[in-house]
């Protein structure tokens, strides 16, 4: 599973992506190029500023879901069929043009 298959989950909301993330990637550290001490990661994400990113569902289809690993990172499928390289203030930009392909069951949408 490559990064471009994490990044293109469609399917759901940012904890979706943020639960799944956790499930397959358990330990996270912080860089060790960064000075700034061990509460280097906590200040880059502030709590405060994106609460979104803690919050709780309450309703257990909701909460079901969330857990769910079937929810689009192993059905996405990608084909590039452009890529443009263009230049943004003298720096350059590749851009691609890239079609999603995903064979999503359709009963995961039923229960909400």
């Amino acid at each position: 599973m490559d990064v471009l298959d994490l990044l293109t989950d469609r399917n759901g909301s940012i904890a979706l992506f943020n639960s799944k993330i956790v499930q397959l990637v358990p330990q996270i550290s912080t860089p060790s190029n960064v000075s700034s001490g061990i509460n280097a990661f906590r200040s880059i994400h502030n709590e405060a500023r994106h609460a979104r990113d803690k919050r709780t569902y309450y309703h257990p289809e909701v909460r079901r879901l969330l857990r769910t690993l079937s929810g689009g990172l192993d059905s996405v499928n990608y084909t590039v069929d452009t890529r443009q390289l263009l230049t943004v203030n003298g720096i350059p930009v590749v851009f691609f043009n890239i079609r999603l392909q995903c064979n999503m069951n359709p009963e995961i949408c039923d229960s909400l």
